[in-house]
């Protein structure tokens, strides 16, 4: 699977999770990620793609063994009570 290869990669390369967003109420998209270990950390509303304005989940999948506590102590902004704008 691509995916397995590139979480390969990363861990391989350092990285300790890896982090993205997928549009809130996009169903499919949203259980893929989910079986695949990524756990949501907060919503971000109001993101403008395209012509479009979603309101995003922010997830993030720990890749060797780090917890979602040390992401978020390195990365605040993805801290659920942090206000959208930062």
């Amino acid at each position: 699977m691509l995916n397995e290869g590139l979480e390969d990669w990363a861990r391989a390369n350092g990285a300790k999770w890896l982090r993205l967003g997928v549009v809130q109420g996009n169903v499919r998209a949203e259980r893929y990620w989910e079986s695949l270990g990524y756990i949501q950390t907060r919503t971000r509303e109001g993101m403008q793609m395209g012509k479009l304005t979603n309101t995003v989940r922010v997830m993030v999948k720990p890749l060797t063994g780090g917890t979602i506590e040390e992401f978020l102590s390195l990365v605040p902004r993805d801290r659920p009570e942090v206000p959208s704008a930062l």
